[in-house]
């Protein structure tokens, strides 16, 4: 079995309803997260949040966390 990947995952901006998030992959149909609780502050700094994903991952959902906010954001890995 090959070792996850590695990613660094970075946004350039927020909305108001925004932070934290959980991270799904499209490996388990977005199911279960792999990464719970980042801070909006971390995935908008400079360095973003550098995490292994599970195998199989194409598609990361970036999704918030807060019972009144149900947003999130997809984005292809290349």
């Amino acid at each position: 079995m090959a070792a996850p990947s590695t990613v660094r995952i970075s946004l350039t901006s927020a909305g108001v309803c925004s932070g934290p998030v959980n991270i799904f992959s499209d490996a388990d149909g977005f199911t279960i997260p792999f990464a719970s609780g980042i801070s909006i502050a971390t995935l908008t700094g400079p360095f973003g949040f550098l995490t292994p994903v599970p195998f199989g991952t194409t598609i990361v959902r970036i999704k918030n966390s807060s019972f009144n906010c149900q947003n999130y954001e997809q984005v292809l890995i290349i």
